[in-house]
């Protein structure tokens, strides 16, 4: 029986520069220097132009895509159930299971603010994107385990997106590919909205990885009829002689209606204390992407509680059973001896240890080490025969009028090491099967 994931090497029509000047005009320009991609431009796409000649694909089975977008819209609509029993609950609860600085000096605050927003009907709907990462068994197709949602800042998609249709297409394939996030996204926010709002798309724009992604969702902004605008987060700024709309484009001059903020939302709020506080003012007027709500399904707290769920509420047991939930908690002892320590809040791969048989095996770099941590069972990646470790990602597009959301883009990235980081992971494109 042919495996539902394979992997087959073809010849790529790929000029980097050129690309990156036609598809991202605003990051060329930034990350050029007399017509030359500077060094971290360079890596970002090093794969890709390293591989020209034989440029590693994907080739997905297409019954198999659609399980996998199917068991992962399941697992999104789950966990939109659990932020709901979550937020009717005491302070005191959402603190045990979401512990961390922002919390801890802001936590009645923001879990004000959170609730605003889930209870608001126009707000509670204004999600715009989000990443599963996800382990998948290549022999089946069937996802194994489901590390964890990335509802706040994830990046890779570009690469994810636009990259992958165009070496889909490029190989004469543009309908063999599960990539339909750009046109359902602008879809959803064409008739979320009247065209016309004025967006600022903000990101540190130091950071490669930022600016692609954001540069990406002006251009998704525009293609709606929006007037987006990107920002480098310094040129953000709050004034206080305007409680209704507060936030300020420097550069511009102007104020947005809408904020999307490539930035944590307990660091937003740690630099903003006073903008959250009185959102009550500006609350209607303006509104942010990802909404505050948001931000329990991104926190690793939330596979605790959805597993604590799971064990003390038998209906809800009952009505998610099936899901390729990966058991969390907060302590080690709870999981076995055979399991993946990791920050309840870290990003990139940052401070994850995997622990076998009560012996640590490998663990990767980072600054999140003096920050709570869960423990989570042990998922294994995938690995496609012949190539190196994978996981599987899916790009979410909300539901008009609607907290739910489902599957629109499927990725994969590879790596070398039992960890994926930044330094060792590569975009991987796909092709469905079979081919036309």
């Amino acid at each position: 029986m042919t495996a539902a994931i394979t992997a087959r090497t073809y010849s790529i029509d790929f000029d980097a520069a050129t690309l990156l000047s036609q598809e991202l005009p605003l990051t060329h320009l930034f990350y050029t220097d007399h017509g030359q991609l500077n060094s971290e431009l360079a890596d970002l796409f090093s794969f890709p132009i390293a591989h020209r000649a034989a440029m590693p694909f994907y080739l997905l089975q297409e019954s198999a895509a659609d399980e996998m977008a199917a068991t992962l819209t399941r697992y999104y609509a789950m966990m939109v159930e659990a932020v709901r029993v979550l937020l009717t609950g005491s302070n005191a609860r959402i603190r045990r299971y979401f512990d961390c600085d922002m919390m801890q000096a802001h936590g009645d605050m923001f879990i004000d603010y959170a609730r605003a927003t889930l209870h608001s009907p126009g707000l509670a709907a204004q999600t715009l994107y989000g990443r599963f990462d996800a382990a998948v068994d290549p022999a089946s197709g069937r996802i194994t385990g489901i590390y964890e949602f990335n509802g706040n800042t994830p990046v890779m998609l570009f690469e994810s997106i636009n990259l992958e249709n165009i070496l889909a297409t490029g190989l004469g394939h543009p309908q063999r590919q599960f990539n339909e996030w750009w046109h359902t996204t602008i879809a959803m926010l064409q008739t979320r909205m009247a065209g016309g709002k004025r967006v600022a798309v903000v990101c540190d724009t130091s950071f490669i990885e930022d600016i692609t992604t954001c540069e990406t969702l002006v251009q998704l902004f525009e293609a709606a009829g929006y007037d987006p605008y990107l920002v480098d987060i310094r040129e953000l700024d709050y004034d206080y002689l305007m409680p209704e709309q507060p936030f300020v484009m420097n550069q511009a001059g102007l104020r947005p209606d809408l904020i999307f903020m490539l930035t944590p939302w307990e660091e937003m709020v740690m630099t903003f204390p006073e903008a959250f506080r009185s959102h009550r003012k500006w609350f209607g007027q303006v509104s942010f992407m990802e909404p505050a709500w948001r931000w329990f399904l991104s926190h690793k707290g939330m596979l605790v509680f959805i597993s604590d769920l799971y064990d003390s509420d038998p209906a809800f047991a009952a009505r998610h059973a099936g899901l390729p939930h990966l058991r969390a908690a907060f302590e080690a002892d709870a999981i076995g001896p055979t399991h993946v320590a990791k920050p309840a809040l870290g990003r990139l791969s940052s401070n994850i240890s995997i622990v076998e048989q009560g012996t640590l095996t490998a663990a990767s770099g980072g600054s999140y080490q003096d920050t709570p941590m869960i423990h989570q069972a042990y998922c294994p990646p995938g690995q496609v025969a012949g190539r190196n470790n994978f996981i599987l990602g899916a790009w979410m597009t909300s539901r008009p009028n609607s907290l739910l959301a489902d599957v629109a883009t499927l990725c994969f990235r590879e790596f070398d090491q039992p960890v994926l980081d930044l330094r060792n992971e590569r975009f991987i494109p796909h092709l469905l099967t079979p081919l036309d």
